[in-house]
């Protein structure tokens, strides 16, 4: 081998050891090295909250992310930043109101009324008191003890007691019963008036009203309910018992200044539901008996009734009714029941 070989081979050992001892050193210093980094900028990161909007009271506001967000993270060398935008979007609450649910009927069970604001029935009231012998409380009227009866020598009484309240009642249909016979409360004539032509009516009785019966035949013609004027029926009818003879004035004071002294102490001693007859008049008055027998044709149920009969207080609380033979009562002894319309009891009389 010539020397310049020799020279060749030994530069390249020297350059291959230089380059690995060069590279070792790198290894072990490598923290004194500055690379070059990318520019951050030392601004302090503002992150802007979104907008709060208006919001109905019926409405609610959702925010909720796009697709791009926004994010950073510090892993210590490096940064990462991602965008992030967010949308509102609006509820209204009246979309989602409560769908009323019926309920289901179990099996085997009373229906349920799927209207839950239908009000209750009302509950018939039950009586409170003991029932009579013979009978039980289911077949005891709500109307038990609170409309009573009584027998008297001219008929029977049906009345309407203080525990009635305010309560109106239909009796016209009720029904008495004896050991040998039964019978109706019939209608009667509300007003009454002289022409007969007035209808009968179901009779309905309050606390404080009264019907009357008879076991005879009307005066009239027909079952009547009393009021202001009926005692003038007196002078027309021969009916027992008699009508009350309580009827209002038929005149005005001012009206007798015209007549005599005499007249006018004869008018006004008379019962005012009393029509002297024309044998009366004369024998009382003699040659003024012509001027207040004029007078005296007013005195009448008509005249009253045409007076009075709008004003509130013309009708009584009190009825008759006749029902000739139609009741039986046993004259000795019996039992007589008093039903309501649905057959319960209301009220009994044992004699």
């Amino acid at each position: 081998m010539s020397q310049s070989a020799i020279i060749t081979f030994f530069i390249i050992g020297i350059v291959i050891v230089g380059g690995g001892a060069f590279g070792i050193y790198q290894l072990i210093h490598n923290d004194d090295v500055e690379l070059p980094q990318e520019e951050v900028s030392s601004t302090d990161l503002i992150v802007v909250e979104p907008p709060v909007l208006p919001v109905e009271e019926s409405t609610v506001s959702i925010w909720q992310p796009n697709v791009s967000s926004t994010e950073y993270e510090n892993s210590g060398d490096y940064i990462v930043i991602s965008t992030s935008t967010f949308s509102t979007s609006t509820l209204d609450y009246r979309e989602y109101e409560e769908v009323p649910v019926t309920p289901k009927i179990p099996k085997g069970d009373t229906p349920i009324d799927p209207d839950l604001n239908k009000p209750t029935p009302t509950i018939k009231e039950e009586p409170t008191s003991e029932p009579p012998v013979g009978f039980t409380a289911k077949q005891l009227s709500p109307y038990y003890q609170k409309i009573g009866f009584s027998l008297n020598a001219d008929g029977f009484s049906v009345y309407g007691r203080g525990e009635l309240g305010d309560k109106k009642v239909n009796i016209t249909g009720w029904r008495f019963k004896t050991n040998i016979g039964e019978t109706l409360i019939p209608e009667a004539v509300n007003y009454y008036d002289s022409s007969g032509l007035a209808r009968e009516e179901d009779i309905v009785i309050g606390s404080g009203d009264t019907i009357n019966g008879y076991i005879t035949v009307s005066p009239v013609g027909k079952n009547i309910r009393l009021n202001k004027c009926i005692g003038h029926l007196n002078n027309n009818y021969e009916n027992n018992p008699r009508f009350p003879s309580y009827c209002p004035e038929l005149y005005d004071r001012n009206e007798l200044i015209k007549f005599s002294g005499r007249c006018q102490s004869f008018i006004m001693s008379l019962d005012s539901c009393r029509k002297p007859s024309v044998e009366e008049l004369n024998n009382t008055l003699g040659y003024e008996a012509d001027q207040c027998q004029a007078f005296f044709k007013r005195f009448d149920y008509t005249s009253c009734y045409n007076r009075y009969y709008w004003t509130s207080d013309f009708l009584g609380n009190e009825w008759r009714i006749w029902l000739g033979a139609g009741i039986r009562i046993d004259p000795e002894h019996d039992w007589v029941k008093f039903f309501d319309k649905d057959g319960l009891l209301v009220d009994s009389y044992i004699y």
